[in-house]
């Protein structure tokens, strides 16, 4: 699988899709989706240094990860990145996840509370 694949399976837990359903977007949410939803993306990353010249095949990148919840309450989203938090913890064969506490937020147009969950991520590519 690849990096984006992998880390949507991550976020697709049983818990998670029982709030969101299918509404887990990279980048940005569709238009016109209904909260509550949660979009991911990339923040940055290095690529991870190894001590073997030959570890080419092995080469590991380490990512900065956002992973937005948002909701028409404040507990709906809290209790949405707990989740997340938690499938993120659990992580993947292929990925390493360090999850960081959230971020909690509100946008005044949407009328949106968000919480974001931080994550460094490490992945084989």
């Amino acid at each position: 699988m690849t990096f984006k694949a992998d880390f949507a399976a991550v976020l697709a837990t049983t818990a998670v899709n029982a709030i969101v359903g299918e509404k887990i977007f990279p980048g940005s949410a569709k238009q016109g989706s209904a909260a509550p939803y949660i979009v991911w993306r990339r923040n940055g990353g290095d690529p991870q240094a190894t001590l073997s010249p030959t570890a080419v095949s092995r080469a590991r990148l380490k990512y900065d990860m956002l992973v937005g919840c948002y909701a028409e309450t404040y507990d709906q989203a809290a209790d949405l990145a707990d989740l997340v938090v938690d499938a993120l913890a659990a992580g993947a064969t292929t990925l390493r996840i360090i999850p960081r506490p959230p971020a909690d937020g509100f946008d005044p147009e949407t009328k949106l509370y968000s919480s974001v969950v931080e994550a460094s991520v490490s992945f084989r590519s």
